[in-house]
Protein backbone atom coordinates (compact mmCIF):
# COMPACT_ATOMS: atom_id res chain seq x y z
CA UNK A 1 0.00 0.00 0.00
CA UNK A 2 1.32 3.43 -0.96
CA UNK A 3 2.03 5.81 1.90
CA UNK A 4 0.33 9.19 2.05
CA UNK A 5 2.80 11.96 1.25
CA UNK A 6 2.84 15.11 3.35
CA UNK A 7 4.59 18.16 1.94
CA UNK A 8 6.21 19.40 5.13
CA UNK A 9 7.05 23.09 5.28
CA UNK A 10 6.90 25.68 8.05
CA UNK A 11 3.15 26.29 7.63
CA UNK A 12 2.26 22.57 7.54
CA UNK A 13 4.39 21.88 10.60
CA UNK A 14 2.67 24.69 12.50
CA UNK A 15 -0.73 23.32 11.44
CA UNK A 16 0.20 19.86 12.76
CA UNK A 17 1.49 21.34 16.03
CA UNK A 18 -1.72 23.37 16.49
CA UNK A 19 -3.87 20.28 15.95
CA UNK A 20 -1.81 18.31 18.49
CA UNK A 21 -1.92 21.12 21.05
CA UNK A 22 -5.72 21.29 20.77
CA UNK A 23 -5.86 17.52 21.40
CA UNK A 24 -3.53 17.87 24.39
CA UNK A 25 -5.67 20.56 25.97
CA UNK A 26 -8.94 18.79 25.13
CA UNK A 27 -7.86 15.45 26.62
CA UNK A 28 -5.00 16.15 29.04
CA UNK A 29 -5.25 19.76 30.18
CA UNK A 30 -4.87 18.87 33.87
CA UNK A 31 -1.36 17.63 33.09
CA UNK A 32 -0.46 21.15 31.92
CA UNK A 33 -2.64 23.30 34.15
CA UNK A 34 -4.99 22.04 36.84
CA UNK A 35 -6.87 24.99 38.29
CA UNK A 36 -7.83 22.84 41.29
CA UNK A 37 -4.21 22.56 42.42
CA UNK A 38 -3.74 24.53 45.63
CA UNK A 39 -0.20 25.74 44.96
CA UNK A 40 1.78 26.47 41.80
CA UNK A 41 3.64 23.13 41.98
CA UNK A 42 0.35 21.23 42.35
CA UNK A 43 -1.18 22.69 39.19
CA UNK A 44 0.87 20.62 36.70
CA UNK A 45 2.88 17.44 36.13
CA UNK A 46 6.42 17.27 34.77
CA UNK A 47 7.26 18.49 31.29
CA UNK A 48 8.22 14.91 30.35
CA UNK A 49 4.70 13.62 30.96
CA UNK A 50 3.23 16.30 28.71
CA UNK A 51 5.83 15.79 25.98
CA UNK A 52 5.01 12.06 26.04
CA UNK A 53 1.42 12.84 25.06
CA UNK A 54 2.59 15.32 22.39
CA UNK A 55 4.78 12.49 21.05
CA UNK A 56 1.77 10.15 21.03
CA UNK A 57 -0.32 12.52 18.94
CA UNK A 58 2.60 13.32 16.62
CA UNK A 59 3.12 9.61 15.95
CA UNK A 60 -0.61 9.28 15.14
CA UNK A 61 -0.30 12.25 12.72
CA UNK A 62 2.81 11.02 10.91
CA UNK A 63 2.72 7.22 11.21
CA UNK A 64 2.98 5.43 7.87
CA UNK A 65 3.44 8.70 5.98
CA UNK A 66 6.17 9.99 3.69
CA UNK A 67 7.48 13.45 4.51
CA UNK A 68 8.35 15.52 1.47
CA UNK A 69 10.66 18.41 2.33
CA UNK A 70 12.15 20.63 -0.34
CA UNK A 71 11.69 17.97 -3.02
CA UNK A 72 13.25 15.16 -0.94
CA UNK A 73 11.14 12.32 0.43
CA UNK A 74 11.70 10.79 3.85
CA UNK A 75 10.31 7.34 4.71
CA UNK A 76 10.85 5.18 7.75
CA UNK A 77 11.90 8.03 10.01
CA UNK A 78 11.89 7.83 13.80
CA UNK A 79 10.24 10.10 16.32
CA UNK A 80 12.06 10.06 19.66
CA UNK A 81 11.85 11.79 23.03
CA UNK A 82 15.02 12.79 24.91
CA UNK A 83 17.18 11.02 22.32
CA UNK A 84 20.86 11.60 23.05
CA UNK A 85 22.66 9.62 20.36
CA UNK A 86 24.27 10.56 17.08
CA UNK A 87 25.02 7.38 15.21
CA UNK A 88 26.77 5.47 18.05
CA UNK A 89 28.08 8.44 20.01
CA UNK A 90 26.54 10.86 22.50
CA UNK A 91 24.81 13.75 20.69
CA UNK A 92 26.79 16.95 21.27
CA UNK A 93 26.38 20.59 20.43
CA UNK A 94 29.24 23.04 21.00
CA UNK A 95 31.13 20.24 22.76
CA UNK A 96 28.37 19.57 25.33
CA UNK A 97 26.05 16.56 25.43
CA UNK A 98 22.47 17.41 24.50
CA UNK A 99 19.10 15.69 24.74
CA UNK A 100 16.42 17.30 22.56
CA UNK A 101 12.92 17.06 24.03
CA UNK A 102 11.66 15.55 20.77
CA UNK A 103 13.23 14.84 17.40
CA UNK A 104 12.24 13.40 14.05
CA UNK A 105 15.22 11.70 12.42
CA UNK A 106 16.59 8.39 11.24
CA UNK A 107 18.48 6.63 13.99
CA UNK A 108 22.16 5.93 13.28
CA UNK A 109 22.05 8.12 10.20
CA UNK A 110 22.58 11.80 9.52
CA UNK A 111 18.97 12.32 8.44
CA UNK A 112 17.70 15.03 10.77
CA UNK A 113 14.23 16.46 10.23
CA UNK A 114 13.01 18.21 13.41
CA UNK A 115 14.65 19.35 16.66
CA UNK A 116 11.94 20.45 19.15
CA UNK A 117 12.30 21.98 22.61
CA UNK A 118 9.47 22.64 25.06
CA UNK A 119 9.25 25.06 27.96
CA UNK A 120 6.46 25.29 30.50
CA UNK A 121 4.52 28.17 32.04
CA UNK A 122 5.90 27.33 35.49
CA UNK A 123 9.54 27.17 34.41
CA UNK A 124 10.32 29.78 31.78
CA UNK A 125 13.98 30.25 32.67
CA UNK A 126 16.20 29.21 29.81
CA UNK A 127 13.87 30.06 26.93
CA UNK A 128 16.60 32.05 25.19
CA UNK A 129 19.11 29.23 25.74
CA UNK A 130 16.66 26.72 24.26
CA UNK A 131 16.12 28.95 21.23
CA UNK A 132 19.88 29.16 20.72
CA UNK A 133 20.20 25.38 21.17
CA UNK A 134 17.47 24.77 18.58
CA UNK A 135 18.87 27.16 15.98
CA UNK A 136 22.43 25.91 16.51
CA UNK A 137 21.20 22.31 16.05
CA UNK A 138 19.48 23.29 12.81
CA UNK A 139 22.68 24.94 11.58
CA UNK A 140 25.30 22.47 12.75
CA UNK A 141 23.39 19.17 12.64
CA UNK A 142 21.53 19.91 9.42
CA UNK A 143 17.98 19.61 10.77
CA UNK A 144 15.32 20.67 8.27
CA UNK A 145 13.41 22.43 11.08
CA UNK A 146 13.88 23.50 14.65
CA UNK A 147 11.02 24.55 16.90
CA UNK A 148 10.18 25.78 20.39
CA UNK A 149 6.85 25.58 22.15
CA UNK A 150 5.95 27.13 25.51
CA UNK A 151 3.26 25.05 27.18
CA UNK A 152 1.05 27.71 28.72
CA UNK A 153 -2.10 27.56 30.87
CA UNK A 154 -4.39 27.40 27.83
CA UNK A 155 -4.15 26.17 24.26
CA UNK A 156 -4.44 29.58 22.57
CA UNK A 157 -1.43 30.97 24.46
CA UNK A 158 0.52 27.81 23.68
CA UNK A 159 -0.36 28.04 19.97
CA UNK A 160 0.79 31.68 19.96
CA UNK A 161 4.14 30.59 21.42
CA UNK A 162 5.04 28.16 18.60
CA UNK A 163 8.26 29.22 16.90
CA UNK A 164 9.51 27.28 13.89
CA UNK A 165 13.00 27.77 12.51
CA UNK A 166 13.36 26.33 8.99
CA UNK A 167 16.83 25.40 7.75
CA UNK A 168 16.74 28.12 5.09
CA UNK A 169 16.36 30.79 7.83
CA UNK A 170 19.33 29.40 9.80
CA UNK A 171 22.40 29.82 7.59
CA UNK A 172 25.35 27.47 8.05
CA UNK A 173 27.79 28.17 10.83
CA UNK A 174 30.88 30.05 9.73
CA UNK A 175 34.17 28.60 10.97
Amino acid sequence: MKKEKIKLDQEKLKEIFERIIKQLYNHHKTLIYDENGEEKDNKHVSEWGIVAWFFHYLVLELDNKTLSIGGEDYDDFNIDIEYNREEYLVKKLAGKGIRPDLIIHKRREETNILFLEFKTWWSTEGIEEDTIKVTEAVKSKNYKFGATIILDTDDEKTIESIQIYPKENCPELKN
